[in-house]
Formats: structure tokens, C-alpha cells, sequence
């Protein structure tokens, strides 16, 4: 939910905090990671703060790509 809402562009507000909240690296210029923005121990259970696991995606998202596509490739990175 987090990668299609982050590829809308212009959406919902959790959009733009997705976007805020990202940071794309030169050197893998596909993909992005989310960093954890919480000053307070409560800030830590908002969604966007809890999205570390998109450190371990390593395709080709923050362009666009397709349904289909994504949810195989979130697969095979997920689940061995």
C-alpha cells in the first residue's frame, strides 16, 4: 500500500508525508528508503515511521510499476 500510494504523486495527505519522509540515494536510483522522523516513543507507531521494511525492496519502484508486477516482485523478496 505504502510503494502505490508513494507512486500517486498527488493524493491523499499520507502521500506527501511519504514523499517528505523518503530519501533516494544516487547510487541505487531505483529505490528509496523511509526514515524514522519520531522525536517521541509515540511517534514510532505512525505508519510511515514503521516502514523500515522498505529497506530490504531492492527493485526498481519509485518510478511507477505495474499491480501485477509489484505484487510478484514484493514476493519474491518477501517470502522465500
Amino acid at each position: 500500500m505504502a510503494i502505490t500510494l508513494y507512486n500517486l504523486g498527488q493524493g491523499p495527505p499520507l502521500t506527501q508525508k511519504l514523499c517528505e519522509a523518503s530519501y533516494i540515494n544516487d547510487r541505487q536510483p531505483g529505490t528509496t528508503t523511509i526514515g524514522d522522523r519520531s522525536k517521541l516513543k509515540i511517534g514510532k507507531q505512525s505508519l510511515i515511521n514503521r516502514l523500515n521494511c522498505l529497506r530490504d525492496v531492492n527493485f526498481d519502484w519509485t518510478l511507477g510499476i505495474e499491480k501485477n508486477a509489484l505484487r510478484v516482485n514484493l514476493k519474491k523478496t518477501f517470502i522465500v
